[in-house]
């Protein structure tokens, strides 16, 4: 087995996809890093082939071969299944809106409406953020709807009111300015 530093061979140290494949390394691999304990300390793990090299090829070759490019400059790595580690079937580029849509929840409770929420409305099932993507309503205002018994169709389909504080305002603006 050959022994790799973490230099990837020349002219790919600089690119965006050693450094993700370096911060992927670290996340998993070094204790003392800032979110170890959310990757390798609850049993996050790598390939081998991405990590060791495969017929004394580099790991980032590998990992490079397995994946190619990030198709854009916003893409990351992205694990499917938030549960097993970074490997070629169970990773794939995401945006960071579709990343966070992707995540395991912080807590279990209490329960409240998330962004990766499934939520059918008029029989079509989108999360929590894409129906507020939809009908333009912040995703505090939706969740404070949802936590409040209201009903998906009515939580979403119903404008949002100005607050009564700006309309105090506006009227008061009205009458000085007369």
């Amino acid at each position: 087995m050959t022994k790799y530093s973490t230099m990837p061979p020349r002219g790919f140290s600089k690119t965006r996809l050693h450094s993700i494949w370096n911060s992927m390394r670290a996340r998993c691999l070094n204790v003392n890093h800032k979110d170890y304990a959310r990757y390798g300390g609850r049993g996050i793990t790598i390939c081998p082939r991405w990590l060791r090299g495969e017929h004394g090829k580099h790991p980032f070759l590998c990992m490079w071969e397995d994946m190619g490019d990030p198709p854009t400059s916003k893409h990351s790595i992205d694990r499917r299944d938030n549960e097993k580690g970074y490997y070629r079937e169970n990773c794939g580029w995401a945006t960071p809106l579709e990343q966070a849509r992707n995540r395991r929840p912080r807590y279990q409770s209490p329960p409240r409406p998330v962004g990766s929420q499934m939520i059918a409305i008029l029989g079509v099932t989108r999360t929590m953020d894409e129906w507020c993507e939809v009908f333009s309503i912040s995703k505090v205002v939706a969740q404070k709807r949802l936590l409040s018994g209201w009903d998906p169709e009515i939580a979403f389909i119903t404008p949002r009111l100005v607050e009564p504080r700006t309309i105090y305002f506006q009227n008061l603006l009205t009458l000085t300015s007369d």
